[in-house]
């Protein structure tokens, strides 16, 4: 009798610890899954942000500063230099129309820019701009740029205390580089001493999402032309700063200004986008029209592009070179420092396209085809 208590007794401790255990890891996980909810809605927000247009002082490309305690307001811009007084903080989540995001044990989500994409600096904000914000990524031993960083601190972890001050101290929520005086590396580990969990928007994504974008502009105005003059506007010199085309010239850069009359050749005007389009993106753009005897526009596509189902036929096409890869050098003129594959030579027939979602490290061109 005495034996079937005990066995009884060791019985109940047994199923309370396992039952404990299986409540633990269910909260654990709940807790996860919210945290991953959150810092993947703050992104979506933050690339909502940064693709919008004309609805802000900043171009597409821009992100917000950091905000410097809970309130959620962006700090100020140093005017002098016009970089963010901080660099990292918590989300600004009032500039981006969402409530404060919070992991899943209730801690707000830390967020950090590239110091070159946010504030009002006068520096170029295209592909062809390199970050210097990275994140190592722990299990696959490799660093990788990025244009921003979200951090959740999780639960605290050894004498961390996270307190909801003015200002906030980044250790007392974020562990090793993470919360240190660094504002530019971030790593990923995690174990008994880490339990930051981090989600990075990669250099390569954030402008290969921005040059779609910048391509609806570029492809209303050149839609504005073929509806005006019923030919396609001549090619600008390549790497043009101005974006005027040239005549008879059937590839080069995008031209991006309107011009007076259809003469193939555009005036130096400022677009109706108030510049930014010139401004920042001039040049990087590659345009080719289908040179046949027939003339602009072409009445057949003798530009072949080399996709994953086959060879396309056009008749005009444009790429965006995506963000600068190893070994290439967006200070020489040379073709190879912004394109890969059949994009890179000095042939204007063939070309390479690419799904974006089968970019690569050594490939990241967007090519459209525009007729």
């Amino acid at each position: 009798m005495a034996l079937l208590a005990i066995l009884g007794l060791l019985l109940l401790i047994f199923t309370t610890a396992l039952i404990a255990s299986v409540s633990h890891n269910t909260q654990s996980y709940e807790r996860g899954k919210q945290t991953s909810l959150a810092l993947a809605a703050v992104r979506d927000a933050l690339m909502g942000y940064s693709l919008m247009a004309n609805t802000k002082p900043e171009p597409p490309g821009s992100l917000p500063c950091p905000a410097q305690n809970r309130q959620g307001s962006p700090v100020s811009i140093n005017v002098a230099t016009g970089k963010c007084a901080i660099l990292r903080g918590l989300v600004p989540y009032r500039i981006l129309g969402i409530g404060e995001p919070l992991d899943g044990s209730g801690a707000p989500i830390w967020y950090a820019p590239d110091a070159d994409l946010a504030g009002t600096t006068n520096n170029l904000r295209n592909s062809s701009g390199t970050s210097k914000l990275s994140l190592k990524i722990s299990s696959a031993n490799r660093t990788e740029a990025v244009a921003f960083v979200l951090v959740a601190p999780n639960q605290p972890i050894g004498a961390q205390q996270p307190n909801t001050a003015t200002t906030l101290v980044a250790a007392e929520f974020l562990e090793g580089i993470n919360g240190a005086a660094n504002t530019t590396q971030y790593d990923d580990l995690k174990d008994a001493q880490h339990n930051d969990q981090i989600l990075a928007m990669p250099l390569g994504q954030f402008w290969t999402q921005i040059e779609q974008r910048v391509f609806k502009d570029i492809a209303k105005l050149l839609q504005e032309y073929l509806d005006k003059c019923k030919l396609h506007p001549w090619a600008a010199g390549w790497l043009s700063k101005d974006g005027m085309s040239l005549s008879t010239v059937f590839a080069g850069s995008v031209p991006l200004v309107w011009p007076p009359d259809c003469s193939g050749e555009f005036a130096p005007a400022p677009p109706a986008d108030d510049g930014w389009l010139r401004t920042h993106w001039s040049g990087l753009f590659y345009y080719a029209i289908c040179d046949l005897a027939g003339g602009n526009p072409p009445n057949a596509g003798c530009l072949q592009v080399t996709t994953p189902t086959g060879i396309k036929a056009a008749k005009v096409i444009a790429i965006a070179p995506g963000a600068v890869l190893t070994g290439q050098d967006r200070s020489q003129v040379d073709k190879e420092n912004y394109f890969e594959a059949l994009n890179a030579d000095n042939n204007t027939g063939t070309f390479t396209q690419m799904p974006v979602n089968q970019h690569t490290q050594t490939f990241n061109d967007v090519l459209f085809i525009i007729q």
